[in-house]
Formats: structure tokens, sequence, C-alpha cells
């Protein structure tokens, strides 16, 4: 059967894994192909926003060289030579520098090329530069190169690293030099130079850099030398001899070659995807042979797969999540489709068992169809009505009824086909059947619908009760015959209460009387009696005091059985501890150890729990009294479940084989020369814990004490 299922499952689901593998594989690439494009986007917005980065740092350094040509105190000095001209220009040149501390240098320049006035930015503070402190730059190129200018013209330098003193200035400084010439009166009289600290520009360009660098920002100048490259090392390999290697078109020759002056280039290496974009910087720099920059944009492999592996994690958790599905679902297919199979094995093999059961049973079994034709007869059947199973088929039901009851039935059939459940027939009434000689026996009759094909037939199973209508005729008679016993005994029960309780509440005058006239005897006519006559006085006194104890206990014995429970919570351990001390005051001579559980309690009525515990305390008091070093104990145990109060102590004890009487009227177990009673505490005591419907029970050993147990449960009910 398993392989079989097993079977089923593997052809619905193993076809669907290259499907599901070659949908996924499709999805992967689409995903990866797409990831390629939000790269390019994204290198594509990287080079714009550099793009507009360079644009704006340079429109800047335009604005600036421009509004310092054209200070007022500038001009007046110029004209004029004055010293206090001089003065105020440096001045604002200061305030410049302070405001303004992305220049390293502002100095004007005479026509000779001369500094004559220099301003340094020395760690954010503007320093004035000392008359014999200023140098000659005539021979330098943006000297040179800016001469041509005509008025508010603008001079941009390479991108290069600072010179001072003939030296590049370490750490490496890199330098835009912005330059604009001086006239006054239309004759060129110098010319303005700001040296703007080009790390400002490169840093803004590597904040997009990513932090593994894995997509980067570079800067070439028309040479392919990288002003922002790879690594430190790499940068300005123009400005130095050992340098010359250090550029892009070393690093990545194809893409160098295949670089256009207007257009962006995209190209993918074995490690990296790169972008090469040019930027048309002619129109600032005045040397016109250099006149692009290029931004490039590196992703390196190692990024797009990282992007790729986590594209396939997560396909492969939605293929694994769909093939979960799938296979859960061919496998309620695989799993419905075997049970239908199975059904279909277990409905032959239960219409064949049906069969086998149907003549196999005990009882009468008839299958009838919607119209109340007989199909199916077990073999109980024809015994129970007398009829062969050929006379019984395609018969109508009615026949096995009465006369008395057929017309009727066709009505009770025709509505329960319009109400159809499992039940018994005529529930409540008494049924009767016909066999075939016609005579008459009373039946039960269970009804069962039985879906055949398009068809609803009904099971009627009928059992033949002529015996047990017998047995219960009888039992009916002698439960009669008990309730009448049972009314006599309680009346019985009732006269034999009252008649104690009289009896009881008699007896009580005359034995006053008795003991009253022989106390009177004794104290009027002691001298005239002997001791013999004396000793006979005393012994009726005492039998009498006797027999009024007896009916006390008798009285409240009676008084129990009559009385209602009224259950409370009560403290055990109190009420115990107060029993004790009546009974120490008592027999104040009396040393003995008495210890109770604390806290305990009982759900039980306070009344008769105290008179129970009297009874207990009382015995184990008086058992203890020729016992040294005695003691009376109070606790309780759980057993099966259940609380036990125990007292316990290590009196005289008893025979356990005896253990039967003790909790009989006036039974024991000890001469009352030993130790006084009349012998019913116990009974009371076992009478108070049934009324609890609980249970009392006691070990002991002779000479070694003896436990009493009880129980409060309503699980244990005894008629008090």
């Amino acid at each position: 059967m398993e392989k079989t299922f097993l079977s089923h499952f593997s052809r619905i689901f193993l076809p669907l894994i290259p499907l599901i593998a070659v949908v996924f594989y499709a999805l992967y690439k689409n995903e990866i192909a797409a990831i390629e494009r939000i790269i390019e986007a994204q290198d594509k917005n990287k080079t714009q926003l550099s793009l507009n980065i360079i644009e704006s740092h340079l429109y800047s350094l335009e604005a600036d060289a421009l509004f310092l040509s054209g200070l007022k105190n500038l001009s007046e000095w110029l004209k004029t030579d004055s010293d206090r001209a001089r003065e105020d220009l440096q001045a604002d040149m200061m305030s410049y520098m302070t405001h303004y501390p992305h220049y390293d240098q502002i100095r004007l320049l005479n026509n000779s090329g001369h500094e004559i006035v220099r301003i340094n930015n020395n760690a954010g503070k503007a320093i004035l530069v000392p008359q014999n402190e200023l140098q000659d730059k005539s021979s330098r190129y943006y000297v040179k190169e800016i001469k041509p200018l005509k008025n508010r013209e603008i001079y941009i330098s390479v991108f290069d690293l600072n010179i001072e003193h003939g030296k590049i200035e370490q750490p490496l400084k890199p330098i835009l030099r912005v330059g604009t010439p001086i006239y006054i009166n239309g004759d060129l009289q110098g010319s303005l130079f700001l040296n703007y600290l080009g790390a400002q520009l490169l840093d803004e360009l590597r904040k997009h850099n990513s932090p593994d660098r894995d997509r980067e920002i570079w800067l070439l100048n028309e040479d392919g030398y990288f002003f922002l490259g790879p690594s430190a090392n790499q940068e300005w390999g123009f400005m130095f001899v050992e340098g010359t290697n250090k550029r892009f078109s070393t690093l990545y020759p194809d893409l160098w070659a295949h670089r256009t002056s207007s257009g962006t280039v995209r190209y993918k290496s074995k490690d990296n995807i790169l972008q090469i974009t040019p930027i048309q910087v002619n129109r600032f720099l005045h040397n016109a042979k250099k006149k692009h920059w290029y931004v490039v944009t590196k992703t390196s492999k190692a990024y797009l797969d990282l992007q790729a592996k986590q594209v396939a994690i997560q396909l492969s958790r939605v293929a694994a999540f769909i093939l979960a599905i799938l296979a859960i679902s061919c496998w309620m297919i695989s799993k419905k489709e075997m049970a239908r199979k199975q059904s279909e094995i277990q409905l032959r093999e239960s219409e064949k068992q049906f069969r086998h059961l149907l003549q196999g049973a005990p009882d009468a079994i008839i299958v009838v169809n919607q119209h109340g034709i007989i199909q199916i007869v077990n073999d109980a059947a024809t015994h129970v009505f007398h009829y062969s199973r050929e006379d019984m088929l395609n018969q109508s039901v009615e026949q096995l009824l009465p006369d008395r009851h057929r017309e009727k039935h066709v009505y009770h059939r025709e509505n329960y086909l319009k109400n159809l459940a499992i039940r018994p027939m005529g529930e409540g009434n008494e049924l009767r059947a016909r066999r075939k000689d016609g005579s008459e026996f009373p039946v039960e009759i269970s009804l069962s619908p039985l879906k055949h094909g398009h068809e609803i037939w009904v099971t009627a199973i009928i059992r033949d009760v002529s015996i047990r209508h017998e047995h219960s005729k009888q039992v009916e008679k002698l439960n009669n015959q008990l309730l009448s016993r049972s009314a006599e005994l309680e009346t019985i029960n009732k006269e034999l209460e009252a008649f104690s309780y009289s009896v009881s509440h008699d007896l009580r005058a005359p034995l006053r009387a008795i003991d009253g006239f022989s106390k009177t005897v004794l104290r009027d006519y002691m001298e005239k009696l002997d001791d013999r006559g004396q000793d006979r006085l005393e012994r009726i006194r005492a039998a009498a005091q006797k027999m009024g104890n007896l009916i006390d206990d008798m009285l409240v014995l009676s008084r129990i059985s009559r009385a209602e429970l009224h259950k409370e919570e009560v403290d055990v351990a109190l009420l115990s501890g107060n029993i004790i001390e009546e009974l120490r005051q008592s027999a104040p001579d009396r040393n003995i150890d008495f210890s109770a559980q604390s806290p305990m309690t009982a759900k039980a009525d306070s009344r008769l729990l105290s008179v129970a515990l009297t009874n207990l305390l009382s015995n184990a008091w008086k058992f203890t009294s020729r016992t040294q070093d005695a003691y009376i104990r109070i606790y309780t145990e759980t057993q099966k479940n259940k609380t036990v109060y125990c007292i316990q102590d290590n009196g005289a004890g008893f025979n356990m084989d005896y253990a039967e009487k003790l909790f009989g009227a006036f039974q024991r177990l000890h001469d009352t020369s030993e130790f006084p009673g009349t012998g019913i505490g116990l009974a009371i005591t076992q009478r108070v814990i049934h009324k609890h419907g609980g249970r009392l029970w006691a070990q002991a050993e002779e000479g070694k004490g003896a436990t009493f147990y009880f129980t409060l449960g309503e699980d244990e009910y005894y008629e008090a």
C-alpha cells in the first residue's frame, strides 16, 4: 500500500521539479539582468551627480575670482598706490579668506609676475605674507597663460599639486588656480589668483563611494592620470617621475582605447564593471589642449556576485516554499486518490462483511426499500417469523405486523423517510409483530437509513423481547414487595428510635430518685447501718450514676441521628486545643505533651465535630493516664488525594484482633476497673464521621499506643 502511494505521489510531483527549476532559472536570469540595469542606472546617476558637483565648484570659483577682482579698494590702490588703499585691500582679502577657508592662497601679481599681495590660509587662519617673503612667479605657466585674457575673463589652471619654492608641498595639496587679469582704464595692471584646495572637491566625490569600495567614483585628467583613484599611491602620477605608469589607461587599456569625447562607455572586465564619461572643462581651462576630465564609476564583480547570491537565496526560498506547497498538494491528492481506491476496496469488503454479519447476527434483520418491499433478510428473521427466505423477499413489510397496525405503519414508514435518523421505532410504545401462523409477540425495533445507489433503504433490527417482558413483570413484582418491606422497616426504625428516646428520658426520674434516696439514707441513718449496709448503698448509688451516664450517651447518640448538618470552616487546631485545656483543668496533676498541627482546618459541622474530637481526645487522655512521658498528637496526612485527620497517643493501645468491635455501642476492649467509661463514645464518634460522609478507623498495638484516623470527604457517605 505504501509503495503504491509513493509511486502515485512520485508520478505527480517529480515532473514538477524540473519545471519549477526552469521557471526559477529564468526568473533568476531576469533578476540578474534587472540588477545590472539598476546598477547601470545608479552609475549614470552617480556620474551626473559628479558632473553637477564639479560644475558647481568651478562656477563658484569663477564667481569668487570676479568678486575679488572688482573690489573697490583694489582699483583704488592700483590707481593711487597709497598705503591706506593697500592696507584696506589686504584687510578685504584677509576677511574673505577667513569667511571662505576653502582657498589656500589669494595672491595679487603685477604685470611682471611678482607677488605684491599674498594671503595664506594657515589651518583656517588668514595670514598676510610680509613683503620680504613675496615670490617671483613670472616663470610659472599660469602667469604666462593668463596674460592674453581680456578684462573679466576667467582662467582656471590644470588640476595639480601645489609647489612651493620649486618643490611639491607635503602633505600633498591638490590645487586649482583660478585667476583673472586686472585692467585699469583699459590697461593691464596685473592679475589676481586664488589657489583652491581641490581636496574638498575630491572629498565630496569620495563620500559617494561605498565603505567596502565595491562601488567607487574615480576622476581622471585627459591623459588618464588619477585625480581620485583606487588608492592614494595611484593618484597624481603625472606630478612624479616614477608615476608615469600610474594611470587608468595602464589598468584598463581596452576601455581607455574605446572612450569618446562626448558619450558614456561601459565595460566589463574580469573583476569590475566600469563606466567612463567625459566632462567638457575646456571652457574653463585656458590651455585648450586639455579639453576633458573623465568621471569613472566602478562596480566590483564581488558586489554583483553578492547581489546575485541574495537573489538566488530569495528565489531558492520561494522555490522551496512553492515546492513544499506542491509537495503537500501532491501528497494530499495522492492521499485522496489512494483513500478513494481504499474506500472502494473497503466498500466491497464492507458489503461482504455486512452480509456475513447480517447472517450471523442473533437478532432478526430486515432491509426494505423506500416502498416498504423487503430486499434482504437474515437467518434469524426467518427463524423469528417462521417464514422461509423466499416467502419474505419482495413482499411488503406490513405482512409482519398485526392487521390492526398495518395501515398506520404505512404512514409512519413514509414519515420516517422524510426524517431519516438512527433511532428506535415507536419509542415509549409497546410494539408487536406477527408470525406466519398469526401469533403475536412483543418486539423492540431499531431503524437506520442505508444508502443504496440513488435510493434510501431502511434497515430494521428486530429483537423478540418476550422473555424480557416476563422477567420485567417478575422484577416489578419483587420491587413492589421490596418497597412495601422498606416502608415497614422505616416505620419500625422510627418507632424504635422514639421508644429509645422515650425510655432513656423516662428512666432518668427513677434513677435520680434511687440515687437521691440512697444518699439520704447514708446521710441520715449512717450510724444505724453497719459497714456492709453502707457498702451496699454506695454500690446502689454508683450503679444509678453509671446508668445515668449510659442514658445520657444514648440520648446523645439519638440526637446525632436526628441532627442536621450545618457545615462551616472549622479551626481543628484551635478546637482541639480548647478540649485539651478542659481536660487539663479536670486533672491538673496530669503532665502530658500535646501538639496540634497549625494551621489545620476542616469543612464540617462545628458542634458535631466538637463531639467527635472530645470523645477521641478524651480516650487518648484516659488511655495515657498510666504512661510516663505521655503525649497526644493531632495532625493531617494525604492519602489517595484525601485529607486524613490523625489523633495519635502512646497510651495503652489495644489488640487489633478485636478492632472490629471498637465502634459498636457499649463495646469495650479494657476492663472498667482499669479505664472507666460507658463504651459508647466511639460509636457516637463514628456516627458523627459517617454523618459527614467520612470514614473512621484505627491502628494500635498493645502497650504502644493507638492512632485514630478519620476523613470528612463528601465522596464517602455513610448513613448515620
